[in-house]
């Protein structure tokens, strides 16, 4: 069994009783597919995608005419959706950029207040011990 482990591919269910073995393949990533990267999964999403798209087009109760027609207007209602999303989400981002410059600016207005009074306190303190 341990020449196995190391030269051959067991596809046969694992017996409950030989857990050392299941965890093994498990390790190795022979269980449950887990040889299939991220890249192929990506391609398999957009060839099934593809397909679906394909399958709507050919199932389509509409003439070609009227669907490019209502693809065309789909579209532009697409894209006039987005060009207001991103104006509202520019909007957006320009008040939180002003107001993060306003909070900013009264960091450092409260900083320069505390260093002004802390030498003021220094100028003070200092006079005070040379009288």
């Amino acid at each position: 069994m341990a020449d196995c482990r190391q030269n051959c591919r067991l596809t046969f269910a694992i017996p409950s009783d030989n857990q050392r073995d299941y965890k093994y393949l498990l390790d190795r990533g022979d269980l449950m597919g887990n040889e299939t990267n991220t890249g192929e999964k990506a391609l398999f999403f957009i060839l099934g995608a593809f397909i679906g798209a394909a399958t709507a087009l050919l199932l389509a109760p509409r003439s070609g005419e009227e669907t490019r027609r209502i693809i065309a207007e789909k579209a532009r209602e697409g894209r006039e959706y987005m060009a207001s999303r991103s104006r509202e989400v520019a909007e957006k981002a320009s008040s939180y950029v002003d107001r993060g410059k306003e909070v900013l600016q009264q960091q450092r207005d409260q900083i320069s207040a505390a260093i002004e009074a802390g030498k003021q306190a220094y100028r003070e303190e200092k006079d005070k011990a040379k009288a």
